[in-house]
């Protein structure tokens, strides 16, 4: 409709103003995003919104959230291309853009085109409290699944599964991180392996770092009990056995692992390997005094315990 009056003239003219101002704000928004991007304001402030309330001279808030929407609209193309055209206003937008993503930026744009700002205001603030709710309910849900698994496989490797939450997930990656580091520079004044199958792959040196990870926690106040003890690993062997025929030990788990021989990496790092020639006789330690690894392979002589001879079946 073509406007006959000078007053509807001039309410058009404010109008099309109205939209030149909205389409110049996007380029402030563009050019304060480039400027925020490439650190212009690390000359002596705070942050990009201290930068450009002390020099545009707008409030401390307002300056916040030119920044907020200016990140916003990066990857917002729809509500980017609305303003640009001057379609939609600053105010419609800066409250779109506090629940926008990629997926549902088209619906609302549409309600910026039909509603006032005002009503775009509200939508958006009951948007955002649905989504707390939502966000809470899964954070719950990631809570209430967390778990830790481990069983034994058939070649006897301890295989661990761990459904974590983020933060605890980003602690253990942390851990397992600072670990990895400290075996990778110990390895530096190692000698260099014989061969290529001794050479440590990234997931190798992630699993020894959780066995580092393992030995810290249980050295320091999450377990009172004592270190030596808590490592020690007891194989007895009979003294009555063919001194011509060689010694084989084998330990046969509860949980269906087995180990066969002593294990030389063992000895130093983890458990305590002590070999105690004798009769056989598994002799239980003093009360309180009882390791908890030799107590973990020891006290299934249920099931079987070889140690190059026959075990007392007094001692089960």
């Amino acid at each position: 409709m073509t406007p006959i009056t000078p007053v509807e003239q001039l309410g058009e003219a404010i109008a099309e103003l109205t939209s030149r101002i909205h389409a110049a704000t996007y380029e402030l928004l563009v050019m304060l995003r480039q400027f925020d991007s490439e650190g212009g304001w690390g000359n002596g402030f705070l942050s990009c919104a201290h930068w450009l309330s002390w020099r545009t001279g707008i409030d401390m808030g307002a300056a916040r959230e030119k920044v907020r929407v200016a990140r916003a609209l990066d990857v917002l193309p729809r509500l980017s291309s609305a303003l640009e055209r001057g379609e939609v206003s600053y105010a419609k937008v800066r409250a779109l853009t506090r629940v926008a993503t990629p997926q549902n930026e088209e619906r609302l744009l549409q309600l910026a085109y039909c509603a006032t700002a005002s009503q775009v205001e509200r939508v958006a603030r009951v948007w955002r409290r649905c989504d707390r709710l939502e966000e809470a309910r899964e954070d719950r849900g990631r809570h209430l699944s967390r778990s830790v698994t481990t069983y034994v496989d058939d070649d006897g490797m301890v295989v661990l599964r761990a459904r974590l939450t983020p933060e605890v997930g980003a602690v253990v990656q942390r851990a397992l991180d600072a670990a990895a580091e400290r075996l990778y520079q110990d390895s530096k004044s190692a000698a260099a392996p014989d061969n290529i199958e001794e050479e440590v792959s990234f997931a190798q040196r992630r699993a020894d770092a959780l066995g580092l990870v393992a030995e810290c926690a249980l050295q320091s106040d999450l377990d009172r009990g004592s270190a030596s003890d808590r490592y020690q690993v007891m194989l007895h062997v009979d003294t009555t056995a063919d001194a011509a025929e060689p010694v084989h030990t084998s330990v046969d788990l509860d949980d269906g692992g087995m180990h066969r021989g002593i294990p030389s990496r063992c000895s130093g790092r983890f458990i305590d390997v002590r070999l105690i020639i004798d009769d056989c006789q598994y002799r239980r330690p003093p009360a309180g005094r009882a390791p908890a690894i030799a107590e973990a392979l020891l006290r299934l002589h249920r099931r079987r315990l070889l140690c190059g001879g026959n075990l007392s079946s007094k001692q089960r």
